[in-house]
């Protein structure tokens, strides 16, 4: 495996790291917002307590690089556990060979691990800021929902812009997220990393990230003439944030209630209608009562009869 890792050493440029499907943490971060309700695409201003930031998430760098590389050196390469993560998905660590996704899922992950640990290129200088997370997420479920947004770990302040979701209250999160020490969960988070990349039709050959296969699949996944490392450094800034949300957990965690309204509904326009021409109140000539012009008058009464209409316009009466 050691081979692997310094294949991929450089692979972690530009990785964010995003709220994970997970249980809400221990710690409590104060947060409110504002507006606390508000139509789909708009956008919610977050306030988070610096100090609770202070005292429960993780802001320094050199502390940040310290938790992947105690990642990197326990689970990921077995210095806890005799190889138990690895070798879930490469039984024979002496006989690498690519069999299916997760395993594909496996150095991808283990590589955006490697470069925030090490700083490779300031990967843990761009990851760290996207730690502090802001999102919707469905109340029952607490998966997040829509866009990620992010707070400021020194001023607290933050944003997120409501996603399309049906009327009713949901949950706005602030999150300060860190990595997954525990196997199983980890084994799961590469697993469903695994999932993702079937599901963008990812091929690969017995190399893996270095197959013939798997270039041609990057290349036309980012529609792209790059080739070696920087094409697998795009590839996986592209999707870094699918590859890391499995195996990250809130270390600290706020909640507010948002109201997301239904749009009004379109006032229907009224269908114009003619203006009747208006009609005199009385007949002023005999031509006007004729062809049954007698009947549109109703000055001083209704007339019976073009003849009465004809006597009113010679008598008055």
């Amino acid at each position: 495996m050691l081979k692997h890792l310094r294949c991929v050493a450089l692979v972690a440029l530009g990785l964010s790291i995003a709220v994970a499907n997970a249980a809400y943490g221990q710690a409590s971060l104060g947060f409110t917002i504002d507006p606390m309700q508000g139509l789909p695409g708009g956008t919610v201003a977050g306030q988070v307590n610096p100090a609770d930031v202070a005292a429960n998430c993780v802001t320094d760098l050199t502390a940040f690089e310290t938790r992947f590389a105690d990642l990197l050196a326990g689970p990921f390469v077995g210095g806890n556990t005799e190889g138990e993560l690895p070798q879930r998905f490469f039984p024979d660590p002496n006989n690498i060979v690519y069999e299916n996704d997760a395993q594909l899922a496996y150095v991808l992950t283990l590589a955006a691990v490697l470069g925030i640990a090490n700083d490779l290129s300031g990967a843990a200088q761009t990851a760290l800021p996207q730690t502090f997370v802001m999102t919707f997420a469905d109340i029952a479920t607490q998966v997040p929902v829509g866009e990620l947004g992010h707070f400021d770990p020194v001023t607290g302040q933050g944003s997120v812009v409501v996603p399309d979701v049906a009327p009713g209250p949901w949950a706005v999160a602030a999150a300060c997220v860190g990595p997954v020490f525990d196997v199983d969960a980890l084994e799961a988070g590469i697993r469903q990393s695994g999932e993702f990349l079937a599901s963008i039709g990812a091929q690969f050959g017995p190399d893996g990230p270095f197959s013939p296969e798997f270039i041609a699949f990057m290349q036309a996944f980012l529609n792209t003439d790059l080739e070696g490392f920087d094409l697998l450094i795009a590839f996986i800034s592209a999707i870094g944030q699918n590859l890391l949300q499995p195996i990250v957990t809130p270390d600290a965690l706020g909640v507010a209630i948002f109201n997301v309204l239904a749009p009004d509904t379109p006032t229907p326009t009224p269908t114009p209608t003619a203006t009747p021409t208006p009609t005199p109140a009385a007949p002023t000539s005999k031509d006007d009562c004729k062809n049954g012009g007698w009947k549109n008058f109703t000055s001083p009464h209704p007339f019976k009869n073009q003849g009465d209409c004809i006597q009113f316009v010679n008598t008055g009466k």
